[in-house]
């Protein structure tokens, strides 16, 4: 009987330290899904400022298109508003990422770290968007410039670099809408 007692007890005790061991018992579960949250609050704010962002996006581009923008010094400004108000969603972006990447330091959350890496790609997939976005902004001030100094005769290489940047703004539009979808899918289905 002793022998017995003694047993479970060491099996009591080894199957506490397993629990211990990394990749082991329950994980990190709830410090993932902490940062989660955390991610997830943070890109609400920086979806609330984007939205704000999409517009002034819009309301540029239709300017420009409708001929509203008729110096280099307004196509300037919009190039350096857009700038501005990027470097804050930039910046609170960036947040936003570093607490997802705090899930790929976790063990046993297979499903959190797919949550984290998507969010990541999406966050970096919408970086990029902006950042073409200002790459289009910017030659258009450059173009319009250089057709008011002279400079510039024939619009043809600017227009191109442009027509380049709205198919490049079009494939990252998709694939940030993809990716959005595919993480609002993901938290569903796998209860996250």
């Amino acid at each position: 009987m002793k022998r017995v007692i003694i047993f479970i007890m060491t099996i009591a005790v080894a199957m506490g330290l397993i629990a211990f061991l990394p990749g082991c018992g329950g994980g990190d579960t709830a410090k993932a899904k902490e940062y989660m949250q955390s991610g997830d609050k943070i890109m609400d704010e920086v979806e609330d400022e984007s939205e704000d962002m999409d517009r002034e996006m819009t309301d540029i581009i239709d300017a420009t298109e409708s001929g509203e923008v008729t110096s280099s010094s307004e196509a300037e400004e919009n190039h350096e508003t857009f700038i501005d108000n990027t470097d804050k969603l930039i910046e609170k972006a960036e947040e936003a990422k570093t607490e997802y990447k705090k899930i790929l330091d976790l063990s046993d959350v297979a499903d959190y770290r797919e949550y984290a890496e998507l969010s990541i790609e999406f966050i970096d997939t919408n970086m990029e968007l902006l950042e073409e976005f200002g790459v289009l902004l910017e030659e258009f001030a450059v173009m319009f410039k250089g057709l008011e100094d002279g400079t510039i005769t024939d619009t043809a290489e600017s227009e191109s670099i442009m027509a380049e940047s709205f198919i490049k703004l079009s494939e990252l539009s998709d694939k940030s809408d993809e990716l959005e979808k595919d993480i609002e899918d993901l938290k569903e289905t796998r209860n996250l």
